[in-house]
């Protein structure tokens, strides 16, 4: 199983400077007096740039090979210097199949039919402010992955992040050879998946900890043991969003530059979603786990939307947001 997308990709050599915004406290105030709480802290977010890798650039010569690549992530050098000079290929590719909602990255290790590199790698590094004690702190994305084209052998895709004060960040030259420092945190994957899992990395013990920046370090290595056949693998990674839970029921996204605070989730039967920094069209659907649409509705400035799913079954459902014509995200809520 390969997981091939329809154009191929990907690489920008520059390192992404973009402020952590503030949550208002108008939407944790709000969220309190639903859930009938009492406290609530107002708190710096950091956001991940093009997490949901919608934003691309052509890159490379027109009259030898061009090339997507997604903005604000980067390549490893080795071996994707040589190789995109050379036929084009690389370690980034657009993935714009249904399934990804036309947005998403596809990771190579190698190429089928030509001998392809044994780990390959690209990373975003991004600036990032202190995260306060009192909250909980997880990168949350969703994958597939396609294992080794070689017979009895595991190759590996690691997902790992980690956030890190000015004195302590890695040297670029560091994540070009795929360097992890003790304090990443990661999961490993080794069974191939062919359809979409969600994932999660618990950050929290990097809550009230002096940082600067933030990391995120997408790696694939070969399970071959003869360097000269290390085979190909796959992967395709979707929705990174560092998500801050403050309180029990209120959580808080972040894409795009836009946050949306969800509460409660979950939910029996209302929910209520507060967007920040909307200046807009917003188009909501609700999907069920079985792909069929059970709400929708369209709004125009408007940061506060009251959804009411109480005629729905119990289970997960998935809520696509729109913001004007490109940018698009999902995220999970729980009826109970």
């Amino acid at each position: 199983m390969t997981l091939i997308p329809k154009n191929p990709g990907t690489e920008v050599c520059s390192l992404t400077k973009k402020l952590c915004e503030h949550l208002h406290l108008k939407s944790l105030v709000l969220a309190i007096a639903t859930l009938f709480l009492n406290a609530a802290l107002c708190y710096s977010q950091c956001q991940i740039p093009n997490g949901s890798f919608n934003n691309w650039l052509t890159e490379g010569d027109s009259s030898w090979y061009t090339y997507d690549l997604p903005v604000d992530w980067t390549e490893s050098i080795i071996p994707n210097v040589f190789s995109r000079f050379y036929n084009g290929t690389g370690f980034f590719y657009k993935y714009d199949s249904s399934d990804a909602n036309g947005n998403a990255v596809s990771l190579f290790r190698g190429v089928p039919g030509s001998t392809g590199a044994p780990e390959n790698s690209g990373f975003v590094r991004f600036e990032c402010d202190n995260i306060p004690e009192d909250v909980t702190v997880k990168l949350k994305g969703r994958y597939k992955f396609s294992g080794s084209d070689i017979p009895g052998k595991t190759d590996t895709l690691i997902i790992a992040a980690y956030f890190s004060p000015v004195a302590d960040t890695l040297s670029l030259l560091d994540l070009h050879t795929r360097v992890l420092p003790e304090r990443a945190r990661d999961i490993t994957i080794v069974d191939p998946n062919p359809d979409f899992s969600d994932f999660e990395i618990d950050l929290s013990e990097f809550a009230g900890q002096d940082i600067d920046y933030a990391t995120i370090q997408l790696i694939m290595k070969t399970g071959s043991d003869d360097p000269f056949v290390p085979g190909f693998s796959t992967a395709v990674v979707d929705d990174l969003t560092l998500i801050y839970e403050t309180v029990v029921g209120v959580s808080v996204h972040v894409f795009d530059k836009q946050e949306a605070v969800i509460y409660p989730n979950p939910t029996n039967g209302m929910i209520n979603i507060h967007f920040e920094n909307i200046e807009q069209r917003i188009s909501l659907q609700i999907f069920n786990t079985m792909g069929e649409l059970v709400w929708a509705n369209d709004y125009a400035n408007l940061r506060d939307v009251q959804i009411d799913l109480e005629e729905q079954p119990k289970g997960v459902y998935i809520v696509k947001c729109r913001y004007g014509i490109r940018s698009f995200n999902t995220f999970k809520i729980m009826k109970d």
